[in-house]
């Protein structure tokens, strides 16, 4: 669902970031209007998602959260060029039965192309 949105309604995914941290490529962009622009200022993506694993994860008291990883192939103005094998940690949480991105943090690992040099 989250890279479905991520590669059509970008616009809609930004309040799933409401007091969220990310970091995106080693840049970090804090709440959901700089989280927005970034995600407004995107090329054009198709993401290819590989495995998921999640696991509940505590920050004491009653908060509800979960650990999420990724790891896929991004690629980007349908250019087979810039596909980037990637790896993306979500910390989900629950705040008034609905869940939110609390921290991202996306790195492109490698290009597909091991002779390319990486950006």
């Amino acid at each position: 669902m989250y890279y479905k949105a991520l590669d059509g309604n970008r616009s809609a995914l930004a309040e799933a970031y409401e007091h969220a941290k990310v970091l995106w490529n080693g840049t970090p962009y804090v709440g959901k209007d700089q989280i927005g622009t970034l995600l407004g200022s995107l090329p054009s993506s198709k993401h290819l998602v590989q495995t998921i694993d999640c696991q509940p994860s505590s920050f004491g008291g009653s908060i509800v959260s979960f650990l999420v990883i990724v790891n896929g192939v991004v690629e980007y103005d349908n250019n087979p060029s810039t596909k980037r094998i990637f790896t993306q940690y979500f910390t989900l949480c629950e705040v008034n039965n609905s869940y939110y991105i609390m921290n991202d943090v996306m790195r492109w690992v490698a290009p597909t192309n091991r002779t390319e040099k990486q950006n």
